[in-house]
């Protein structure tokens, strides 16, 4: 059978992984179907078996002889977001890219358009190259600015149902202790209420709950990232940054993370810019026309640095 150009599913790449993808062009043979990756290059186009395509059209648009069966029911509209939950240009907030994981992210753009009315919010990807921004729809963005609807009142029972975490529990030096409450750093850049519910070593070793939201907005953050009367003291960002960076230099050969794999990679610039704090390092891939800011440790080193080398200000 063949998949009509426009159908958006989900299609394995040469790497093993699945990503989202729209049908571009059909033939026949033993690749029958040509996706385009959502969010990449055309370059990365791609004729596909069936078996590495995923869509409910292929699981009800054939009967067991291969032949085609009935065309599957259209899928119901998807309800259009009021306009006064997309958030504005500018929000900081977590957004999925096309390989189903979360991100931090910035909003760049909003769409009003009928055309858009499905994914109407533009996001950049903080750390990534501007080639990787993407439209997403509501349902692809966490933020408290956008709070879901809840006729049955289910979120609130959660939350009060919620089991009190033991207070006093051990805690790594540096940390706090399970069952403090205290305020912390969402991902949006605003502060709010919460409660350290599990530590551990590293560089994130708290983990907290909003107090008012649900379990899935609990995440791991690090010490700049909360507030309270038991944590005095402790190294500033920027000279963790350093301590960080120092490792790296310009020229160096790496191996630099992408989207959760390896691949070697080369250091462009080190920056000690309190606006780079984060992501202070600037890599390009080796063998792709690719760049991308990222954290220390996100990098492992295979080579000394170049005692020549300087760290600029971006």
């Amino acid at each position: 059978m063949s998949l009509p150009k426009g159908t958006e599913l989900t299609a394995q790449f040469s790497d093993g992984n699945w990503y989202k993808a729209e049908v571009v062009a059909t033939r026949k043979g033993a690749k029958p179907i040509k996706v385009h990756f959502s969010g990449y290059s055309e370059a990365d186009d791609s004729w596909c078996t069936l078996d590495q395509l995923r869509s409910k059209l292929l699981n009800k648009g054939t009967d067991k002889s291969g032949k085609d069966a009935k065309a599957a029911p259209k899928k119901a509209a998807a309800p259009k977001a009021a306009a006064g939950q997309l958030p504005p240009v500018g929000t900081e907030l977590t957004a999925q890219f096309t390989d189903g994981e979360w991100y931090k992210a910035t909003v760049v753009a909003v769409s009003k358009s009928e055309k858009k009315a499905k994914k109407p919010v533009k996001v950049h990807f903080q750390g990534y190259d501007e080639s990787e921004d993407t439209w997403v729809g509501i349902d692809g963005l966490r933020s408290k600015l956008l709070k879901k609807e809840d006729p049955a009142g289910k979120a609130k029972a959660k939350t009060k149902a919620q089991p009190k975490a033991k207070a006093g529990a051990a805690a790594p030096a540096g940390t706090v202790p399970v069952g403090t409450e205290l305020t912390a750093q969402f991902t949006d850049g605003e502060w709010y209420k919460a409660q350290v519910t599990k530590v551990r070593k590293g560089p994130k070793p708290v983990r907290v709950h909003y107090l008012g939201y649900g379990d899935d907005e609990d995440q791991w953050v690090s010490l700049d990232q909360l507030r309270s009367k038991l944590l005095k003291g402790g190294a500033p960002a920027a000279a963790a940054t350093a301590k960080g960076t120092a490792t790296f230099s310009e020229g160096q050969k790496v191996k630099a993370d992408y989207y959760g794999a390896y691949y070697d990679a080369v250091v462009l610039q080190v920056s000690t810019s309190p606006k780079r704090a984060k992501w202070p390092i600037q890599v390009e891939y080796t063998g792709y026309n690719e760049k991308a800011w990222l954290a220390a440790d996100s990098i492992q080193s295979k080579s000394k640095p170049k005692s020549k080398a300087k760290a600029k200000k971006a």
